[in-house]
């Protein structure tokens, strides 16, 4: 038979000294939880930095070379292949193939893949606008994700429908 009797004074102190600490616990778990939160969200978007340092880089070629944007922004062909304004062009379709490598596999910081914002239009853009970033990755299509292929035929195949 259970004797059920009035709990003590240091039966009831103790019993909310457990249910203070108890509580203090639950509190900081909820804190370091939303420190946690905050701390992976920074981590995220520093994670991008280099992605934006990479297309400032880009667009700042231009500004050394803007006989340069001709041949990414306007649909200009360099019909001289050995010259030396092709091999500079080529060069820097390689660089921004290399960017858009680096592009893919990222995502937002609320984990949306960069491909689903507008850096998907920016390079569908940039091949449609750009003979020359088509012809090097036509060329060189086994140094890039095939996600890149893809984008270019995407954009083609927009170019073709107007």
């Amino acid at each position: 038979m259970i004797v059920l009797r009035p709990l003590t004074l240091f039966e009831v102190m103790y019993l909310a000294i457990s249910a203070a600490g108890f509580l203090g616990v639950i509190i900081t778990l909820i804190v370091l939880h939303r420190q946690t939160t905050i701390s992976h969200r920074g981590l995220k978007e520093s994670l991008l930095i280099p992605l934006k340092t990479q297309q400032l880089e880009f667009d700042k070629m231009f500004f050394s070379s803007p006989n340069m944007r001709k041949y990414f922004y306007a649909g200009a062909t360099i019909p001289d292949r050995s010259s030396e304004e092709f091999a500079k062009a080529s060069a820097m379709a390689e660089y921004l193939l290399d960017h858009i490598a680096a592009v893919i596999p990222q995502t937002t910081v609320d984990n949306v893949p960069l491909l689903s914002t507008i850096w998907r239009e920016y390079i569908k853009d940039s091949f449609k606008n750009s003979p020359i970033l088509c012809e090097i990755l036509t060329t060189h299509q086994r140094w890039y994700p095939a996600e890149i292929l893809h984008l270019m035929n995407e954009a083609l195949a927009e170019v073709a429908r107007t």
